[in-house]
């Protein structure tokens, strides 16, 4: 699909026009020419006793010459930007078939217009035009929600069981749209399809009341089967990509578009290292991400005082820093809502993630008392090392020696011990032993205890238990009943953004384990997991979990 022609349906009962600011920036990066299109009625101009039929027709001729003028002065802009624009205005309603008249005759590349929310009496019993166009509209369809947008992402809204009513090859052509409008402008498409079954209060039928949550379990498989079907012949949509949303189209399609608007500010790479830009960018944003080295975010956080701009650093720099919160929020029943409503947000460390997971609720529980010597050790992949660590395992800079498992951070000084101590509310550091080896991404921490030691008496299946119970309802930390004599891989979470918990041992001894990937909830799926909760966004939304 080419860009040539671009039609937007203007609003006449409002001065804020999205869909033509949105035209604006489309024209200016695809050459586009942008005709705007007001449709208008007016029942006083329509009939009357008394009023002639000439008298009538000279009226309307003179208000919609007075709309022409006015659309004529919202096309200003775009003409001064050097963009071919054309005005059209039309008497008669209703507006979905005058708009569908003309995209016939005109046969515009895309067609867009300004939405709002739609309550669940009007759809029903009025109707509106948005649900219509979605309906029967013959191009693609762009409904914009808001002015602030700053090109960054877009959703196509698809619905494969309509084809009774609206074209069925205008899935594959609104996909291909969005496709083509990723490659040429550099967008993100996100693939959506909607449901709701008819609510309870509006069936009539007996036997469908009686079994109305089977009814609804059947609707909801027979939409998700359908959409699947039609993706099917597009592998290469991711599937964090695709959506089944429940809710009325006209209500869910735009609370996705505002709960996942989430744009990126990009600096200029001459320019990254500039204070001054650095500063203007951040004060433009609403979050911040920092992955920079310690004294690096330190600097970062110091420009962006005063900006409003909230913050997740993923450096060590501000873990222990008053006024951070901790952004693991499955700790403590208090964290997710602490995260979510922080300007400040410190993302774990990949070790620390593990070892906090196993240390925290037992010192929360008053089973591990605060002194307790601890030790743990943890096994990661190379790909946490970093670029110039990355670059070593390729080359094999120490030769056949990298074939092997490697300990460092040798003189007990590991930069996660800070955190380990402090978040746990634990007396001492304890005596940690990293191990990377010859494989990209995963990780295993082990902390061992003697039952013995500890405040209140467990049992590895007692630990399971409590353990069970503490991350009960966590979609992102999951609690495997004992281990025995299992071999654990430490990269068998690697590329998911999800860990497991696990206990081993026996009475004496036991040893806790959790394993996940150095780089999901290790490192970049927590900073997203902050992000989501953030911004209001599902929690896991973009996130790679296992299976249940």
């Amino acid at each position: 699909m080419n860009l040539h022609n671009l039609l937007v349906v203007v609003d006449p009962s409002s001065d804020e026009q999205p869909a033509l600011t949105r035209a604006q920036w489309i024209a200016e990066r695809s050459g586009a020419s942008v005709e705007l299109l007001l449709c208008d009625f007016n029942p006083a101009l329509d009939g009357g006793l008394f009023f002639d039929s000439h008298s009538l027709q000279r009226a309307r001729d003179l208000y919609l010459d007075e709309r022409v003028t006015w659309l004529e002065q919202l096309s200003m802009p775009l003409q001064q930007a050097g963009i071919r624009t054309q005005v059209e205005a039309q008497w008669g309603k209703p507006l979905d078939r005058m708009v569908l008249q003309r995209v016939g005759e005109t046969r515009p590349d895309l067609v867009l217009k300004s939405t709002r929310k739609h309550n669940l009496l009007r759809r029903l019993l009025l109707g509106n035009s948005d649900w219509q166009l979605i309906r029967h509209c013959p191009q693609p369809l762009w409904l914009v929600h808001h002015d602030a947008w700053r090109g960054q992402r877009l959703c196509a809204a698809l619905d494969p069981l309509h084809a009774s009513d609206k074209p069925a090859a205008l899935d594959h052509r609104l996909i291909a749209a969005a496709r083509q409008l990723e490659a040429s402008l550099g967008l993100r498409a996100d693939y959506l399809h909607t449901h709701a079954a008819l609510p309870r209060s509006l069936l009539f039928d007996a036997e469908m009341l009686a079994g109305y949550e089977r009814f609804v379990l059947q609707h909801e498989e027979r939409h998700r089967q359908a959409f699947d079907d039609l993706l099917a012949a597009y592998p290469e949509i991711a599937a964090e990509r695709r959506h089944l949303l429940a809710g009325y189209a006209e209500q869910a399609i735009p609370d996705f578009v505002r709960a996942n608007d989430i744009d990126l500010l990009l600096i200029d790479e001459a320019k990254r290292k500039d204070p001054g830009e650095r500063k203007r960018l951040m004060a433009e944003a609403d979050i911040v991400f920092l992955c920079l080295p310690d004294a690096a975010a330190v600097e970062a956080v110091a420009l962006a005082e005063g900006s409003g701009a909230r913050m997740i650093d993923a450096s060590t720099a501000h873990r222990t820093a008053p006024g951070w919160v901790y952004g693991f929020p499955e700790l403590s029943a208090d964290r997710r809502e602490a995260v979510a409503g922080a300007s400040r947000v410190a993302v774990p460390g990949c070790h620390a993630s593990g070892f906090c997971a196993l240390v925290y609720p037992l010192v929360a529980g008053g089973i591990l008392p605060a002194d307790y010597p601890l030790t743990a050790h943890s096994l990661t992949g190379y790909s946490g090392g970093g670029k110039k660590k990355i670059a070593d395992y390729a080359a094999r800079t120490d030769g056949a020696a990298m074939d092997a498992p490697a300990q460092y951070a040798t003189a007990s000084a590991h930069k996660h011990l800070p955190e380990m101590a402090h978040v746990c509310g634990l007396a001492r550091q304890p005596l940690f032993n990293p191990i990377i080896g010859d494989f990209y991404a995963g990780m295993l921490v082990c902390v061992p205890l003697y039952t013995g030691l500890l405040q209140k008496a467990v049992t590895p299946a007692a630990l399971y238990e409590y353990f069970a119970a503490y991350y009960a309802g966590q979609r992102m930390v999951s609690v495997r009943e004992p281990v025995g004599n299992e071999t654990l891989y430490a990269n068998a979470y690697a590329g998911r953004d999800d860990m497991e918990i696990l206990i081993s041992g026996n009475d004496e001894r036991v040893n806790l384990f959790a394993r996940f990937c150095n780089l999901g909830k290790g490192a970049s799926g927590a900073a997203v997991q902050c992000l989501n909760l953030m911004t209001g966004a599902a929690e896991t939304e973009g996130l790679v979990l296992g299976a249940d």
